[in-house]
């Protein structure tokens, strides 16, 4: 049974929660996670991401993209600055600690299965579990980005396995 983070991983849920804050938002969802993932450029895991083109910078682009067809769908313009994501103003809410989020619990109760047989949960378990959402933010930018989250998914299990 996974009894713990790996010191990657437990570094990576950190500053997942600082990728909440300095979005403003009020919970650490999986794209936090995989935002988390990509800028720890000595994992495993943000080496799958670059080999498939997604760099932290591309990431980012691919969430801001997702984010503006998401409010597009809705009828909704970019345009109006008070609607970035980026935004946050003293005595927010967002500037409280963000909890983790209903896809970001997901997103770990996927990479607790994934390790299953290890012993503790790595930046690997934690991409897998990440990209496993059929639904939601990350899928959606992923498929921005023109990357399969299947693909990558079985890459980032394999080198787990490893």
């Amino acid at each position: 049974m996974v009894t713990r983070l790996a010191p990657d991983a437990r570094t990576i849920v950190k500053n997942a929660e600082t990728a909440a804050r300095s979005w403003g938002s009020p919970s650490i969802e999986a794209e936090h996670l995989l935002l988390s993932i990509s800028s720890q450029p000595s994992t495993k895991a943000s080496s799958l991401l670059k080999s498939v083109g997604l760099t932290h910078q591309k990431l980012l682009a691919a969430f801001d993209r997702e984010f503006a067809e998401s409010l597009a769908a809705a009828g909704v313009s970019v345009a109006d600055e008070s609607l970035t994501r980026f935004h946050t103003e003293p005595g927010d809410p967002a500037r409280q600690r963000p909890r983790f989020g209903a896809s970001a619990k997901a997103a770990m109760a996927r990479a607790v299965s994934a390790a299953t047989g290890s012993r503790q949960i790595r930046s690997e378990h934690l991409l897998v579990g990440a990209l496993g959402a059929g639904v939601g933010t990350v899928p959606r930018a992923l498929r921005l980005a023109n990357v399969d989250p299947e693909d990558l998914t079985s890459r980032a299990m394999e080198s787990a396995n490893e």
